[in-house]
């Protein structure tokens, strides 16, 4: 081997007389990346940016930015997920939905203006979908 390849390596430090063997190519395909690999990794990141975008939705709201988050600070001190909630509600669950929630749920209820907003934007989400 070279000596300046062995320059500042623990190579140098070893007794000259001991002979060191060292298989480069073996070491070389267990540290070194191929190229193949690259591109397979590039090509994997590529299709995962793909699948991201197309799981990314649509998002609008028709409530007014304080209106919503009133909504989400009510909804979290209910402390129940979305799923929790609505079974409670579906089955009047009286034990779940004590008479602080119920009121509450009473206070997020959406006004009839909101519904009108709602059902239109249903309806352009709808048609967007198709």
């Amino acid at each position: 081997m070279p000596k300046v390849k062995l320059k500042n390596s623990l190579f140098l430090e070893l007794d000259q007389d001991m002979k060191v063997d060292v298989d480069f190519d073996l070491l070389q395909s267990m540290f070194f990346r191929k190229e193949a690999d690259i591109k397979a990794e590039e090509e994997m990141k590529q299709q995962a940016k793909k699948k991201q975008e197309s799981k990314t939705k649509l998002t609008f709201s028709v409530l007014d930015a304080k209106r919503l988050s009133d909504v989400a600070i009510a909804k979290a001190s209910l402390g129940m997920n979305s799923e929790d909630l609505i079974e409670a509600i579906n089955s009047l669950d009286s034990v779940a939905l004590e008479q602080e929630h119920i009121e509450k749920l009473i206070a997020m209820a959406p006004t009839p203006e909101e519904c009108t907003l709602l059902a239109a934007a249903k309806e352009k989400y709808d048609l967007m979908e198709k």
